[in-house]
């Protein structure tokens, strides 16, 4: 009988244990992730005028919006262009506030594609050395945001204000 107990309360166990492991795989999977790939390029007139380059790679579920949050150290970028990875211009609505930058698609990007978000006319205002990007997502439909991690670019030149 005792056996039968024992038996029994370690099949729940298990079964408990392997239904909680398949949520977490499910949950964990992440939309997109940083592509870590991430470059600074100092403009025509000086390292000041910067282009910071991040990739993103699309990989659960199609993207209606990218959102940046820009480090303190940073003035926000002049323009935002973004391609796939066949070097494409990928058609977007930009909104480019104090802290942010705002990335809306006009067309759902697809799983398997990989953006390359390049923030042109980046101006540093301390002498960080690595600036930290932000950077959540939204699926198509979906009302809210995911976080999918932080980009670091280096940055180089003089710090100017």
């Amino acid at each position: 009988m005792k056996g039968l107990i024992y038996g029994s309360a370690l099949a729940v166990i298990v079964l408990s244990f392997s239904t909680l492991s398949v949520q977490a795989a499910d949950v964990t999977t992440p939309i997109a992730r940083i592509v870590p790939a991430e470059t600074s390029f100092p403009g025509s007139d000086t390292p000041q005028n910067a282009t910071h380059h991040l990739a993103i790679a699309v990989q659960s579920a199609d993207l209606s919006q990218l959102v940046l949050s820009l480090p303190a150290d940073v003035k926000p970028p002049t323009a935002v262009q973004v391609t796939n990875q066949a070097e494409e211009s990928v058609e977007t609505k930009v909104t480019i506030a104090p802290q942010k930058v705002i990335i809306n698609f006009t067309q759902p990007i697809a799983i398997g594609t990989t953006l390359e978000v390049s923030l042109q006319g980046v101006r540093r205002v301390t002498t960080a050395n690595v600036l930290v990007y932000e950077v959540a997502a939204r699926k198509s439909g979906a009302k809210g945001l995911t976080p999918i991690g932080s980009a670091s670019v280096r940055a180089y030149g003089p710090a100017q204000q």
